[in-house]
């Protein structure tokens, strides 16, 4: 909806809430019956109810191509909801809601009513916050840094408890289902600010605090600026001499995270490493990963460990007596050596190359890679689990089913319940060109269902593949596609449940279609939202560019595409991304002549605790478990 006359949207709300009428101090003594919950017998109350949220709907369709007026509509929002001189319907649904403790169990388990008991206290704290910061910020983004971290957590698991009974299913209470939400088919949409709305309404009627309404409208707040840069992007490398490349990132529970990379003109090439505290100060001095000098060692991955420790993985050439084989070394938390450097390919004939790690909660960690002729045709993707102290678990084991061709550019992510499942690119499988292809495995590195096709678009090629996991089972791929997006390669996403089926249809990922966006990289967040980072050419005016979009944990884009990289001479290549303890995200990626010598790794960490993603995380992620049906 295009409105030209922006003003009108920001009063909209008060002829809407004027309009309700006055009820009478024995209704708020007698609270309506929980049957007729979302409005009296009153018709007229009925029809003045949804004329306020209809009017609503209008001033949200304002927010197009518009900040201000918006911003201006939530704090008048949030001052007509708290008083309940102004909204006595509103104030008579909490009480009514509030009281009908039986009519509340019939919405929630056992174990939600227990969630949300627990956690309700936290939910209204971190309202009341936001209200203060609110009345006193002219930037309501801003507002989210002065908010306890903890706190938001707490009421994070509370309104999932909340809204994951709310269904508007053919067995709910008649009046969820033929009452106020039916009268209103915006909230049906697949918009996230309505279903922000609804998290807002229920959470306020539950919670007897009104300004819960705002939190869910703030859903609705542009999110151009969804993430913040902190601080100006770093040079991680502190050795400049000729290149260094490819950087892998991980990240640790105390909000640390390390960088490798692969020097290469030294020996001809080793894998170095640099710590580096959340704000991207280097903690000590950078360090040689590789014990093993001989012939060239590169091509490598990093994963921390939920002790502190944390894995390097490499490829090294001549090591194993045959081309290149697959390395690992295990660090401490300060970046020093525990035990030497193993060897965890098996198989050593021809080469294999380009591993990736992942670890489990325990400790213990896969290593996947790519081996030449070992599946009988052309390269094949296999792994390897390990004990924490770097003790082989069982055999290595093939992953891929279907042989033909090559199958490689592996990507791997663990869950919490100790499965595990990769991805990769194989030659000619989907009949075109290469597709992405996926399997899911058990602890015991037992394969759970068959291999499946992950790209529908099967046009050319599909390459590149990044594989993340989210805390609640499900799994988001993304991956480079030739020609989709109509120019070159583009970057697509698609969603899996925790029993590998889609969820939802294929998206695309960037913005931005011009020439090749290639490379992607991939990190969740705890509450399930994403962030997909990857390399563009000529988006910045140079060669190569390093690109981000964020993503609620449902596909729907948080704000816009950024940029990531200050620096544009020349060419940004080969990103990688982790999020960090504290909600913010880091990016590594090379860049060509910025430390004054060929490549160098440079890196920017970015503030990802805004209103749009912590704050608003209360009803985005756990409304999509509602029903809308």
């Amino acid at each position: 909806m295009s409105v030209s006359n922006y003003n009108y949207g920001t009063a909209l709300l008060t002829p809407a809430i004027s309009t309700l009428p006055q009820c009478k101090e024995s209704n708020r003594e007698n609270p309506i019956d929980g049957q007729n919950l979302f409005f009296q017998d009153s018709k007229e109350t009925h029809r003045r109810v949804g004329a306020f949220f209809k009017y609503l709907e209008r001033a949200l369709d304002l927010q197009e191509g518009n900040k201000s007026p918006l911003q201006n509509l939530l704090k008048q929002a949030m001052q007509l909801s708290s008083s309940v001189d102004n909204s006595p319907v509103f104030a008579e649904m909490t009480k009514a809601f509030f009281k009908q403790k039986g009519y509340l169990l019939r919405l929630f388990s056992g174990e939600s009513w227990t969630k949300w008991t627990e956690n309700r206290t936290s939910f209204g704290k971190v309202a009341a916050q936001f209200k203060d910061c609110v009345e006193g910020q002219t930037k309501v983004r801003n507002c989210e840094s002065n908010l306890d971290k903890r706190e938001i957590q707490q009421a994070n698991k509370a309104v999932e408890a909340l809204l994951g009974r709310l269904s508007f299913s053919e067995d709910s209470p008649t009046t969820l289902r033929n009452g106020l939400f039916l009268k209103t088919p915006y909230f049906f949409s697949q918009n996230s600010c309505a279903k922000g709305m609804i998290g807002g309404i229920a959470a306020s009627i539950a919670t007897k605090n009104p300004i819960s309404l705002l939190i869910g409208l703030s859903q609705c707040l542009p999110k151009a600026n969804a993430q913040q840069k902190v601080g100006s992007e770093f040079q991680v490398n502190t050795y400049v001499r000729d290149g260094q490349v490819h950087p892998s990132v991980a990240s640790f529970s105390n909000g640390n995270f390390v960088v490798t990379w692969y020097s290469w003109g030294v020996d001809p090439s080793d894998v170095y490493g640099q710590l580096f505290n959340g704000n991207g100060i280097p903690i000590g001095s950078e360090f040689q990963i590789n014990t093993y000098t001989s012939d060239s060692q590169q091509d490598h991955s990093v994963e921390n460990f939920a002790n502190g420790n944390f894995v390097v993985t490499w490829m090294s050439l001549n090591q194993d007596g045959s081309l290149w084989g697959i390395y690992g070394q295990i660090f401490n938390g300060t970046g020093a050596k525990i035990g030497g450097e193993f060897q965890i390919n098996t198989y050593t004939l021809s080469t294999q190359e380009n591993p990736s790690v992942v670890s489990f909660s325990d400790d213990h960690f896969v290593v996947a890679w790519r081996s030449d002729g070992q599946d009988g045709s052309g390269y094949g993707i296999y792994c390897q689990l390990f004990e924490r102290n770097a003790t082989k678990i069982g055999s290595e084991f093939q992953v891929n089913t279907y042989t033909p061709g090559n199958q490689f550019i592996q990507s791997v992510a663990s869950f919490s319940n100790g499965n595990f499942v990769l991805s990769w690119s194989s030659d000619g499988q989907d009949g075109s060109g290469y597709g992405i292809y996926s399997q899911l495995f058990d602890r015991n590195a037992t394969k759970i269902g068959n291999e499946f096709q992950v790209n529908t678009y099967t046009t050319g090629d599909q390459g590149y593949s990044s594989i993340e996991s989210f805390s609640n089972g499900n799994f988001v791929v993304t991956w480079s596609s030739d020609g989709q997006d109509g120019s070159g390669y583009g970057i697509y996403c698609q969603l899996f449940d925790r029993n590998t089926t889609k969820i939802g249809n294929e998206f695309q990922v960037n913005t931005y279609t011009n020439s090749d966006q290639i490379l992607p990289s991939v990190a969740s967040f705890p509450d399930d939202h994403f962030v997909v980072i990857w390399e563009s050419y000529v988006q910045d005016g140079e060669k190569a560019g390093i690109y981000g979009q964020l993503f609620e944990g449902n596909g729907s884009k948080i704000g816009n595409e950024f940029r990531v990289n200050t620096y544009v001479t020349e060419s940004q290549e080969n990103p990688s991304v982790a999020s960090l303890s504290d909600g913010n995200f880091v990016v590594t990626w090379e860049s060509d002549y910025q430390d004054g010598d060929e490549e160098g790794i440079f890196g920017q960490i970015f503030n990802n605790s805004l209103l749009s993603s912590t704050i608003s995380s209360t009803t985005t992620s756990s409304s999509k478990s509602c029903n809308f049906s």
